[in-house]
């Protein structure tokens, strides 16, 4: 990591910081935890600077409003199942609107989804913890309401090597176990050829990248583009 990056991030975490300085200091925490742990910035350079955003399991809010505060021409939607989550994400919204950006949250359940069309779908180190068959049916379920060339990217976390599957195993259990941070009972991993498989039968061609180098998580993220 070079020096300019460094700061770079450094001054984005102390952003994040001020954005969520009036939130209870456990949700605080939680945010800055995973913004140090969880490579989120590798993420927004692959969102598109431009058009609808939907990111599913949100969350507080963090990676929706960094997307939304990244590029003005992003109109960012956040939803999660979790209302207690959702409501922290709103108290950061506005102190992010202030800055021209774009950016609304909702709550919503697998089965109900917000109306697109989208442009981008984000799914952020969430599907782990559903059930393949859900986790199919919810990705398909989305891929409905993208519009015509969208893109798809799903940020998660691989089972190899062998000793970062463990590392977050013990990270989830504590998070689901001992600060009820997670809704879930289980962690099921895919890599990523099990997402590259999905998209590519749904028409997306797919750009794969581990981005776990200098993490104790083994980060990849998978990229799919349809055709218009």
């Amino acid at each position: 990591m070079t020096a300019e990056l460094r700061r770079r991030r450094i001054g984005d975490l102390l952003k994040i910081a001020l954005l969520y300085r009036r939130v209870a200091w456990r949700d605080a925490l939680q945010v800055q935890v995973r913004w140090i742990t969880c490579p989120l910035w590798e993420v927004e350079r692959r969102v598109p600077e431009s058009g609808r955003v939907l990111e599913v399991g949100c969350g507080r809010g963090l990676l929706s409003a960094f997307l939304a505060s990244a590029s003005p021409g992003r109109e960012v939607l956040g939803v999660d199942i979790d209302p207690a989550k959702i409501v922290v994400a709103d108290l950061v919204a506005p102190r992010v609107r202030e800055r021209g950006a774009r950016l609304e949250f909702g709550s919503c359940t697998r089965s109900t989804l917000p109306e697109g069309p989208f442009d981008v779908v984000v799914f952020a180190e969430m599907l782990f913890l559903i059930e393949p068959e859900q986790r199919r049916e919810l990705i398909l379920r989305v891929i409905d309401r993208l519009a015509p060339g969208a893109t798809v990217i799903v940020k998660e976390v691989d089972k190899t090597p062998g000793w970062k599957d463990k590392v977050n195993r013990f990270g989830t259990w504590v998070d689901m176990r001992v600060l009820a941070n997670l809704e879930g009972q289980t962690v099921v991993n895919f890599g990523p050829a099990y997402y590259e498989e999905l998209l590519g039968t749904a028409g997306f061609d797919c750009v794969t990248a581990r981005l776990d180098r200098g993490y104790p998580f083994a980060h990849f993220i998978v990229v799919g583009t349809r055709q218009p």
